[in-house]
């Protein structure tokens, strides 16, 4: 419809966006493995920090190498639906916890409390299910393989057993 000029604007638009996106999540899911790392639910080799810089220096390469081997290691699609799912089943832990958390004595009361809020994490659980359900049969075994890759490797590696 908008010919070859349309593919090129978008691809320029589209790359810096991705790449945004990409270092966003190298960067959160560092500071999240090297929080287990401190937590003892991994090798405390992964929570070391540079002396000089302050950052979890380990927990980074680990992150930055997985993020360059998955695509690598597959298509374009297959990386990008990777990302995508392992995010959503992210926001999924995230929403069936908050009934949990509203529910804590041990911690003092929230400022703001959304009314009905438990409905409103119920209805983003089933919004997400329903997504990664249109997963492609190949790609969601690519999910459930890195999810079920990830939990056996906490499970051996965690400390505080």
């Amino acid at each position: 419809m908008v010919g070859g000029w349309g593919g090129a604007v978008v691809a320029v638009g589209a790359v810096p966006l991705l790449l945004g996106v990409l270092i966003t999540i190298l960067i959160a899911s560092s500071r999240t493995l090297f929080a287990m790392g401190e937590r003892a639910q991994m090798p405390s080799a992964v929570s070391f920090v540079h002396p000089l810089r302050r950052t979890p220096l380990v927990a980074i390469i680990i992150m930055s190498t997985a993020a360059w081997v998955a695509p690598v290691a597959s298509s374009f699609t297959t990386a990008i639906t990777i990302a995508v799912g392992t995010r959503v089943l992210t926001y999924i832990v995230i929403c069936a916890s908050v009934p949990i958390l509203r529910r804590r004595n041990d911690v003092s009361a929230a400022y703001f409390q959304l009314p009905a809020g438990d409905y409103i994490a119920g209805f983003a659980i089933l919004g997400s299910i329903a997504l990664l359900a249109a997963t492609q049969l190949r790609e969601g075994i690519a999910i459930l393989a890195l999810v079920g890759v990830g939990l056996v490797a906490q499970k051996v590696l965690r400390r505080d057993l």
